[in-house]
This record gives C-alpha cells, structure tokens and sequence, in this order.
C-alpha cells in the first residue's frame, strides 16, 4: 500500500512539529530543573543526597517493571479495541500494586545494606508511585498513537516542574531528604492525573482477554530488552567502582554527563516522534524507508560534528570547565564522544525495528550485550578508566550496531547504498571540518587553553557550516522550510 501525497506531507509536518515540540520541552525541562535543583542542593545536606541515590538505582529498575512494555504495546499497534487496552491498564496496575508491596520488602534491605534506616520509608514511598504510573504510561501511549506531542511534552514539563518546585518549597521547610522523594512523587501524580485526563485509558481486569492477542508477548519482550539495556549499560560504572576506585568514578561519571546525555535527549525526542509515525507506516515499505534514511540523517547531520568536535577539544574544555584535578576525565570524554554518535543513530536503527513489531530482535541483542559487555568492562578496568570507555567504542558497533542496522534496513527494504548516500555529504563534511579544527588546534599549541579551544571550535564551525552552504544548500532549505512549516500557527495537520 502507498501513502497518498497529502498524507505524505501532513505526516512530515507531524514529524517535524512534533521534534520540535519535544526536544525544545526537553531543553526547557533540563534548563529549569538545572536550575531549582542548584537553589535545592544549596538547601539539602549532602547525606540527603545520599540516601535519595541509594534508592534511585531500584527505583529506575522497578520503574521499567511498572511499564511492563505495555506503552510501546499500544503505540506500536494502532488499531487495538478500547477493552484491550483498559485490560492492558488493568495488567500496568496489577503490577503497579505488586510492586509497591515489594518496595516495602526492597527498601528493609537496602537500609539494612547501606546501614540508613530511613531508607526503608523512602523506597515504600518511592514504591507508591507505581500505582499511578500504571494509568500514565497507558494514558502517554494514547497520547503517542494520536501523536499528540505538544500535550506529551507539556505532561513532561508538568512532572519536572511540580516535582521541583515542591521540593525546593520542602526544602526551604527543613524537610531534608523528603523534600526529594515526596517532590518526585507529587510530579508524577499531577503528571498521572492530566494524562488521564486528557487519555482515559480505561481500566479492565479482565486480563483473560489478552490471551491470542500477542500483546503481552510483545510487550514482554520489550521488557527483557529494556531490563537487559539498563544492566549492561551500567556495568561500565559499576566495573569503575569496583575495580579503580572513586576517582576514577567521578571522572568517568561526568564525562559520561558530557558526551552521552545531550545526544540521548536528541534521539529520546526524535524516537517519542518516529515511533508512532513508524508505526503507522506498517503497510507501506517505501515511506518506513525514507523515515529511516531521514532520521539517520538528521542525526548524522547534528551529532556528528558536535561530538567529533568535542573530542577533539576535550582536553582544553575539561581545563577550562572544571580546572586540573579533573584533567583524567579529558580522555574519557573524548572516546566516549565519538561512541555516542554510534549508539544514537544504533537507537533511531532499534526503535523502527520495533515499529515494525519485531520486539525479538530487540531483546536478543540486549541479552547479547548483557552476556558480553560487563566481562569486558570488568577486565578492561584495570587499564584504566578510559580503557573501559574504549570498549563503547571498539565493541559496541560490532556487537550491536552492525546487527541492528542489517536487520533494520532489511525491515524497511532500504537498500545499504541509499542510507549511504543519505548520510555521506555530513561525514565527509565532518571530516573535513576535523580535519580543518586539528590543523588549527596544532598551530595554536603554544596559545592559552582558551584561545586554543576557541580557535579550534570556531575554526570547525566555520568549515562545517561552509561545506553545507556550498554542497548540501537543499537539504539544509527542506529541513529550514519543514521546520517553518511545522511551527507556523496556520499549519493544518
């Protein structure tokens, strides 16, 4: 089946307003909690801190639990019935409740562990919000599925803002750690609160009717590669702690915050996007095709000179930024710049397999990563910090990035040369571009940290922004025109 032209083009303003929408929320997002929570941490005593992390790491696990997979459910399957999908609410919260009561049992543990009593009220607390989170993340999905992403961004900016501005209130009252926990807390029941109100999910418990739909199975297998995700991409840190010490915790930690979390903003924001455009696309093989090669593209054309430039002038930045006692991080910032890259555009690859209803492919790969990459980053510790970042960037495009783009590309029928000739104009002009910066990071090595990291970004940008005006000059108008497009008041879409 072809999409029709006028579907075609409301469809790319859909895609472009809603980017837009999303990623502009996520800055906003970013920016303000940045903020409120330096006014907070002025407030708090570090202890408070402390404990509010030792629960985060179950509470991020559980997290995945609660949404047993059951978003992408929804999302990746338009045309499920209303009773479907208020049993698949029904089954979010059934869960939702187990795990509250097992937070109970979670938390006894982990202050018995960490020696922190009042551990064991934060994580029941913490556990509490599960329960709304059933009806959220039902209620987010339909959101999704009518690709309302200007109300899915305004949910989000309402979560972060109440969570913070109650806690800062907290603070200001002495409420010590609480102010953290029951800050978090308030924003995801306002944010529960207005999804349902904007998405009535419904609520069935008659989970019978899931059986022969397959939706569990999907969203189980979500699950597995969500859960397996999150294990082996925290094993780098965890074979840090273990094996080197804090130090070298610290400076991994914030080179990590450097390179990877801007680019996973991006993707997060452009994956919200294509995955229910995508899903949508499940009859028509050309348009999921020129989604795929659009999206690498846009990332290749974004996050590739960014993070090849800034591991170029890691070293000066860290100076600059953070001063000498954090010169250690400048090599870890710098390799797991250039990984970043790969895995953004590996989770635009992974999130149209998915749309497609592959959720097998997905889970596999996790559960290779999982039974590869801690092994790896555990004996790699002992060679240093930067060694383990090394193994981001020499395993995981084998492992898991070559696989993912031969399965995707074979699930939308783009042909390798197509996708290569989407993207080549923005590598080759990034290489250019690195290749100009380093000559001009050479001549000024005798310069101050300053002049020399000016000269060597501003020199790159001039090149890169150069190379575009002069060879890529429609591209760059479609993406500008699109965008004015998707942002004008009179857009019908």
């Amino acid at each position: 089946m072809t999409t029709p032209p006028e579907e075609r083009g409301r469809l790319d303003l859909v895609v472009a307003r809603g980017f837009l929408w999303t990623s502009g929320g996520r800055f906003l997002v970013q920016l303000a909690t940045w903020v409120i929570s330096l006014a907070i941490a002025r407030l708090l005593e570090p202890r408070a801190y402390g404990i509010a992390a030792m629960a985060s790491l179950y509470v991020g696990f559980a997290q995945m639990l609660a949404e047993l997979g059951i978003g992408a459910v929804i999302v990746q399957r338009p045309n499920l019935s209303r009773g479907i999908v208020s049993a698949l609410t029904g089954a979010s919260l059934l869960v939702g409740v187990l795990l509250a009561g097992v937070s109970v049992l979670v938390g006894n543990g982990l202050a018995a562990f960490y020696r922190e009593p009042v551990l064991a009220q934060v994580v029941a607390v913490y556990g509490l919000a599960f329960i709304p989170t059933a009806f959220r993340s039902v209620s987010v999905a339909i959101l999704s599925r009518q690709m309302a992403f200007e109300k899915v961004t305004i949910l989000a900016l309402l979560e972060a803002l109440s969570a913070s501005v109650t806690s800062l209130i907290l603070a200001l009252n002495g409420w010590s750690v609480w102010a953290l926990v029951l800050g978090n807390t308030t924003g995801i029941c306002l944010a529960a609160l207005l999804a349902v109100v904007w998405a009535p999910p419904g609520l069935s418990l008659n989970l019978a009717s899931l059986r022969g739909t397959s939706t569990l199975s999907f969203g189980s297998k979500i699950l597995v590669s969500r859960v397996a995700w999150y294990a082996y991409a925290s094993a780098d840190f965890l074979a840090i702690g273990r094996r080197i010490g804090a130090k070298a915790y610290g400076e991994y930690q914030l080179a990590y915050q450097f390179a990877s979390v801007p680019a996973e903003r991006i993707t997060d924001a452009l994956i919200q996007v294509l995955f229910p455009v995508m899903s949508t696309l499940q009859q028509d093989s050309a348009e999921r095709a020129r989604y795929f090669r659009t999206a690498t593209e846009a990332c290749v054309l974004v996050l590739m000179p960014v993070y090849v430039g800034l591991a170029l002038v890691a070293e000066d930045l860290v100076a600059l930024a953070l001063g000498t006692a954090w010169a250690g991080a400048a090599p870890i910032l710098m390799i797991l710049s250039l990984a970043a890259v790969v895995r953004a555009v590996t989770a635009v690859a992974n999130s149209v397999i998915i749309s497609t209803g592959n959720a097998g492919f997905p889970a596999k790969m996790s559960i290779l990563g999982l039974a590869v990459f801690p092994p790896v980053f555990y004996f790699a510790a002992p060679w240093g910090a930067p060694a383990v970042a090394g193994v981001w960037l020499l395993l995981y495009p084998v492992v898991v990035a070559l696989p993912t783009f031969v399965v995707a590309l074979r699930a939308t029928l783009l042909r390798p040369a197509d996708w290569y000739t989407a993207i080549r104009p923005f590598a080759m002009a990034t290489l250019v571009m690195a290749a100009a910066a380093y000559a001009t990071q050479q001549l000024c090595m005798d310069r101050s940290p300053l002049v020399r990291l000016t000269a060597t970004a501003g020199a790159g940008a001039a090149v890169y922004t150069g190379l575009l005006a002069l060879f890529c000059r429609d591209r760059i108008r479609k993406y500008v025109a699109l965008a004015g497009r998707a942002l004008s008041p009179s857009a019908s879409l």
